[in-house]
């Protein structure tokens, strides 16, 4: 499964680039960006480069780390605390031949969580001929995982050639199953603020 998801952030880097080709002529400066991003596929929160192929429309890719922290607890004292720093490369499309655009994307989340769980355990004895629920130590388990997710970017983006930039939308967000992904589809929203150069 990591080769798959390493073969993938790879494929992922060097497709947009070589779609763009123009016979090693381009007739405009590509519009890059920094920004940082608010839910989303940064998990929480996440800092990204972003850059167009040619002008200020049409493919560009971006690649950013994120950050995300995960912390609960019940009235059983079981007890949970993740934090999960991400590689997030991504493809995108913008239409609109001014600042604002609609920007289509898809990329990978590639995670590494990091946290612990704690619960108490419990068994069941027969005390005096009545069955009884007994304490039998309280459990701290610590993990560390490689997590991945797939996504898709539909939203608004409003970027000039310079200056402010802004983007907000929703990301179709989905994996494959199993312990290492998300096992459902969900609609995250997201929005970033950056600046263009």
């Amino acid at each position: 499964m990591k080769n798959i998801i390493f073969t993938a952030a790879i494929a992922l880097l060097t497709a947009v680039p070589a779609m763009a080709q123009n016979n090693g002529e381009t007739t405009e400066k590509p519009v890059r960006n920094i920004s940082a991003e608010i839910l989303g596929p940064s998990n929480l929160i996440g800092i990204h480069y972003d850059s167009r192929i040619e002008g200020n429309r049409g493919w560009g890719y971006s690649a950013g780390l994120a950050w995300g922290y995960s912390n609960s607890s019940t009235l059983f004292n079981a007890a949970e605390q993740y934090n999960i720093v991400s590689f997030v490369p991504r493809a995108n499309y913008l239409v609109g031949k001014k600042s604002s655009k609609l920007e289509l994307g898809f990329g990978i989340n590639i995670g590494f969580l990091t946290g612990k769980t704690e619960y108490d355990m419990v068994r069941m004895i027969e005390k005096d001929g009545v069955m009884q629920w007994e304490y039998a130590g309280h459990v701290k388990e610590h993990r560390d995982i490689i997590t991945y997710y797939l996504f898709g970017n539909i939203g608004y983006r409003l970027q000039p050639s310079k200056g402010f930039t802004l983007r907000a939308g929703v990301s179709p967000s989905f994996g494959f199953g199993g312990s290492h992904t998300i096992d459902a589809l969900y609609l995250i929203p997201y929005i970033s603020f950056g600046k263009s150069f």
